[in-house]
């Protein structure tokens, strides 16, 4: 009994020191290695998102007067006159800008070209421009306006053609026709040998 009592306490002591306790080794490796912990991530959606409101930039109007044509009345018999002068394959165009003729080379002498339009441009079918027309009413007489005459004709001279026909309520249609073809390359429907009467338009 005595023997069998002590078998016990042996087997007891044995269970207790090499099973139930813990492995060492086995905690060690737990802690270093320890699993990564998967933290759950938060749901930002379009329709979760704060939407930031875009400050509305407050600009200044500028009052404007409408005007309904390109051209001015006397500017306007004239292109009525071009009309029947030249045939259906030119094209006439009204206040273009002189930018669109020539480009200063320096862009610092930009400004001095952009702002001055021309009265008439006459182009064929393809845009080539052919001709240049400015029409010299009493106000090219001020000095302001010579000095603009005469940079425009020195900025076109070796470009365009630039034909310059006085403004009158009556124009003389032999001499426009003349200016027009010894000038350029344009042909008039009508032709120069034939005798036309002053349009008074």
């Amino acid at each position: 009994m005595i023997k069998l009592l002590i078998a016990l306490v042996c087997f007891g002591y044995i269970y207790i020191k090499l099973i139930a306790k813990p492995n060492k080794s086995s905690t060690l490796k737990r802690r270093v290695d320890p699993k990564p912990i998967r933290r759950p991530q938060p749901d930002i959606t379009p329709s979760t998102q704060t939407e930031v409101p875009i400050p509305s930039v407050t600009r200044s109007v500028v009052p404007h007067k409408k005007r309904t044509h390109l051209a001015t009345n006397n500017e306007q018999r004239f292109h009525t006159l071009l009309l029947d002068l030249l045939p259906p394959e030119y094209t006439i165009h009204s206040q273009v800008s002189l930018m669109a003729l020539v480009t200063p080379v320096n862009f610092k002498d930009n400004s001095k070209t952009w702002a001055k339009r021309m009265d008439f441009v006459i182009t064929d079918r393809d845009t080539k421009v052919l001709a240049v027309i400015e029409l010299d009413d009493a106000s090219h007489n001020r000095k302001k306006r010579k000095e603009r005459d005469e940079y425009v004709n020195s900025v076109l001279d070796g470009h365009h053609p630039l034909i310059r026909v006085k403004s009158t309520n009556t124009f003389n249609r032999a001499q426009i026709v003349a200016q027009l073809e010894e000038s350029s390359s344009i042909r008039c429907s009508v032709p120069l040998k034939q005798p036309m009467a002053d349009a008074v338009l």
